[in-house]
């Protein structure tokens, strides 16, 4: 399964970028949002940061879905707000994690992604779990 990992944070990209790594998973990883939109073709995951320079996470999430509706998208953040809670459930997030998360559940929301890229879109809005930070 391929990542793309969306994070301005270069620490926090290079730590999600050795985790994933080490798991097995093949990843890429931008700091911008324009970078990644040349590159989300390839991904069967969008890691993405809410406030990424460029396109948000919320933009790319919308790119995803109209794009690549298969694509799984995980949108996190360090502004946890309602509102974006909210607005990630409309666009199509599957998860939504507010940062510090806990790595396992990240982990945990990738291998209940692996081999679904090719499946069907899904029809309406999809439930969204909302992880806090520790």
């Amino acid at each position: 399964m391929q990542i793309l990992v969306v994070e301005d944070d270069l620490d926090f990209q290079k730590s999600l970028l050795d985790l994933l790594e080490k798991v097995g998973y093949g990843v890429e990883a931008v700091g911008d949002g324009l970078s990644a939109l040349e590159r989300m073709e390839h991904a069967d995951v969008l890691l993405a940061d809410l406030g990424v320079p460029g396109m948000d996470g919320l933009e790319l999430c919308t790119e995803a879905r109209t794009r690549w509706p298969s694509m799984n998208v995980i949108i996190m953040t360090g502004c946890d707000t309602p509102l974006a809670r909210r607005e990630a459930a409309l666009r199509g997030a599957e998860a939504y994690l507010a940062k510090p998360f806990d790595r396992e559940v990240l982990l945990a929301y990738l291998r209940r992604f692996e081999g679904t890229s090719n499946k069907p879109a899904h029809v309406g809005l999809r439930r969204v779990q909302v992880v806090e930070g520790r």
